[in-house]
């Protein structure tokens, strides 16, 4: 019993420490869902970390807002933290709720490091059972649609992180990324 309190506490002030402002930030995109309700999205990313401590990482998110304001799908890797330091491709698939208004999409960062994105798309599966992008930031044209926050007034907007469009010579798809720093 004294085990299960000692684990109960650490994990309701670990809780509380996440949803505190001060530790994460969001970069996102929103586009409408109606005409996308009842169909097969795809949220993909080429994604690397470069965390100061083992507690940071970053993660890919996608959420749909219902026109009752309630949230229908929802998937944040909450359970698959990114902190890995080579590029590498993540997914995120769900349907869109048939009385779907929103979809938000993006990425969150937790804790101190630098997190680097490229070629982020939202795509549908089309009536002929194939991919559609509908979304596409490569950041090789050097600006960014991805804006601080989740959708959710001020939630996930954070001055302690900043982003910038950098350059390599080499990433997934060409030269240019986007990199978050916290």
């Amino acid at each position: 019993m004294k085990n299960f309190l000692l684990k109960l506490v650490f994990t309701l002030a670990f809780v509380n420490l996440c949803q505190s402002q001060g530790v994460w930030s969001s970069y996102s995109h929103s586009i409408e869902a109606k005409p996308l309700q009842g169909k097969k999205i795809k949220l993909e990313a080429w994604v690397k970390s470069n965390g100061s401590d083992d507690n940071s990482a970053t993660y890919l998110w996608v959420r749909v807002n219902k026109i009752d304001k309630k949230v229908g799908f929802f998937k944040n890797m909450a359970e698959t933290p990114i902190k890995n330091s080579e590029w590498k491709k993540y997914t995120i698939e769900g349907t869109v709720d048939q009385d779907a208004e929103k979809i938000h999409f993006g990425n969150w960062s937790i804790f101190n490091g630098d997190y680097y994105f490229d070629d982020v798309s939202l795509s549908v599966l089309n009536e002929k059972k194939k991919w559609e992008k509908i979304f596409v930031e490569d950041f090789e044209d050097q600006n960014s649609d991805l804006k601080q926050g989740n959708g959710k007034e001020n939630s996930g907007v954070n001055d302690l992180f900043t982003n910038s469009i950098e350059n390599l010579e080499k990433t997934p798809n060409g030269k240019y990324y986007l990199k978050v720093s916290g």
